[in-house]
């Protein structure tokens, strides 16, 4: 029979700003994806989900200085040679993210981040124009266009779209 742990003994490792930001930034990302994938009578709820993933962003970034323990970067942030020792020798569980977990969360920041930028300099010619699109050339907005509809776009549908991007 299983038993509940003790409220007491439990460790919440992530605090409540932390928990509510990850929780936002994954209604914004679906909310992303959907808007897109439904058409241009969607592309505003499309750019404010975009908005709300930049402002997503800028918060975690500061609240990876200034945040709870576990939120700070400085328990998550290791380099190629944690990455390699961890995937050749294991580690024994720790609390919160492992070498390749914190691989994987910078990933997704990375991502995230060239998803917002391209988005901004981005223009479909028909129904959007992003806010930024106005400081770069023609040719430069046109690739970040297609990067950020395509390439960008299906490496956040988890890899299957960018077959279909061709």
């Amino acid at each position: 029979m299983l038993r509940k742990p003790d409220p007491s003994s439990l460790l919440r490792v992530w605090d409540l700003p932390t928990r509510l930001a990850h929780g936002a930034l994954m209604l914004m990302v679906a909310g992303a994806l959907v808007t897109a994938s439904v058409g241009a009578d969607w592309m505003d709820w499309h750019m404010r989900c975009g908005h709300g993933v930049a402002v997503w962003l800028l918060f975690r970034w500061v609240w990876g200085f200034v945040g709870g323990h576990w939120s700070r970067f400085t328990t998550f942030v290791v380099g190629p040679v944690q990455w390699m020792r961890y995937l050749r020798e294991g580690l024994p569980p720790t609390v919160g993210h492992n070498p390749l977990g914190a691989l994987s969360v910078w990933g997704l920041w990375g991502l995230l981040t060239l998803m917002v930028l391209t988005g901004w300099v981005a223009d479909d010619g028909v129904a959007y124009a992003g806010p930024w699109v106005s400081g770069v050339t023609a040719s430069f907005s046109e690739s970040a266009t297609h990067w950020h509809g395509h390439w960008g776009q299906g490496l956040l549908w988890g890899g299957s779209g960018c077959i279909w991007a061709q």
